[in-house]
This record gives structure tokens, sequence and C-alpha cells, in this order.
């Protein structure tokens, strides 16, 4: 038992594409078949095809999406990684940014609208019930009609 907590923890180094067009290095830990990143609660799977050599070292960095639990398999190719890759990763993050505000925004319209109709018809409502009641007798307002 006492050697398992002596016992060095694996980690295995990540290149992290994030939403907006970062490619962030950092050094993750291993556990069952997959990398944890404890600060942000998220972890993605671990697997040879998604490891890519760094040029000058030739250390093998994982290549990370924010977006997905699955790694990006290159199969050790970089140059199959472009530029427009993560340049379509930063744009897809704002094209769901920019629809969930506009989806906010049509949510927010209507529900304005159908407090407002609410409004309104209660408005009426006590409106018609008033004249009701002042023209069957039952409710007299000073000032207002011919008493006498």
């Amino acid at each position: 038992m006492l050697f398992g907590l002596l016992k060095q923890k694996k980690v295995q180094n990540c290149l992290v594409l994030t939403e907006d067009g970062r490619i962030v290095r950092s050094s993750l830990p291993v556990r069952k078949g997959h990398v944890l990143d404890d600060s942000t609660e998220e972890a993605w799977g671990l697997f040879s095809g998604a490891l890519i050599p760094e040029k000058k070292s030739g250390r093998l960095f994982l290549l990370l999406n924010e977006r997905s639990a699955i790694p990006m398999c290159l199969n050790g190719n970089l140059s199959k990684f472009k530029q427009a890759t993560l340049t379509a990763i930063a744009a897809e993050s704002a094209d769901e940014a920019l629809n969930k505000i506009q989806k906010g925004g049509v949510k927010t319209l209507l529900a304005k609208a159908l407090s407002t109709a609410i409004i309104l018809f209660s408005i009426c409502v006590c409106i018609i019930v008033i004249f009701g009641l002042i023209s069957a007798g039952k409710l007299s307002i000073p000032g207002f009609g011919g008493g006498g």
C-alpha cells in the first residue's frame, strides 16, 4: 500500500485547442484510459493515434479539442493539422454563442408580449365587470351618472 502512494504519477503532455483560438500546453495526469484536467473537471480519451511528436525534442503531445472528449486523431502526422482547423473550432464556438443570444432574445420578446397581453386582457375584464355592476345598480360611483 505504501509503495503505491510513493509511486510517481503518470502525466501526458497535451496541446488543448480552445474555443477562442488559442493553443494551451499542459501536462495532465493519466488515469485509466483518459487524461483528466482537475481544474476544469474535463477528461479526454487517451489513444496513440492522437499523439503528435514535438519537432525539437520528439516528445509526444496529445492533441485535444476543448469542445470534445475525443482527442483529434492525426496518427502522428502534424501536417494534417492546419490553422484552418483551429479557426473552424473558434468560428463554430462563436456561431453557437451568437445563436444562444438570438434564441434568448426571441424568448425574452415572447415573454414580454405574453405578459403585456395578459395585463391588457385583465384590465379589459375589470372594466367590463365594473360597467356590468354599474348598469345592474350594484355599484355606484359618486359624481358618475345621474343620481337624483
